[in-house]
């Protein structure tokens, strides 16, 4: 008995480990690309994902300033601008990016302990990006990325 058991979790679990990595390689064998290519693609997308956090803070943290009517105190961050280079195509005016960030910038943030009355002139700049970074809402878009650059190289390798 303890045989028969010991042979079907064996079995159970090589089940179980075939199908996690059918999952994980599902695009590269639909869309027929290279171990490298994938790769590649995921460190755009990786690097796109920082952009948009870098993207979004400086945003939220100029429209900080602008409404509490002072300067910028310290240089602008840049970092989305030198990440650009990755895949340019990802950085042409796109509404759902567009949508994304406009919905986020606009978004109330709040943390009960850090907010008023303790610092009424106060922003949670950094605290948003990251929320965002986090955000299923930008999981949704990068994943939206994830297929069209796959489909674009596919048919890339076609030609």
């Amino acid at each position: 008995m303890k045989r028969y058991l010991i042979i079907v979790s064996i079995l159970l679990f090589l089940i179980l480990q075939a199908c996690s990595k059918s999952e994980s390689n599902s695009l590269i064998e639909k869309y027929a690309l290279s171990i490298e290519d994938s790769i590649q693609i995921e460190k755009e997308l990786l690097n796109y994902k920082k952009c948009l956090f870098s993207e979004v803070y400086n945003r939220s943290r100029e429209a900080n300033y602008k409404r509490m009517h002072l300067e910028m105190d310290t240089v602008k961050d840049l970092t989305y601008y030198f990440h650009s280079t990755f895949n340019i195509r990802w950085f042409y005016e796109d509404k759902n990016r567009s949508k994304l960030l406009k919905n986020w910038l606009d978004k109330e943030v709040y943390i009960p302990i850090a907010m008023p009355p303790d610092h009424p002139d106060g922003s949670l700049d950094l605290a948003r990006a990251i929320d965002f970074y986090e955000s299923e809402e930008l999981q949704k878009y990068i994943d939206s990325l994830r297929i069209s650059e796959y489909n674009f190289m596919h048919n890339e390798e076609k030609e």
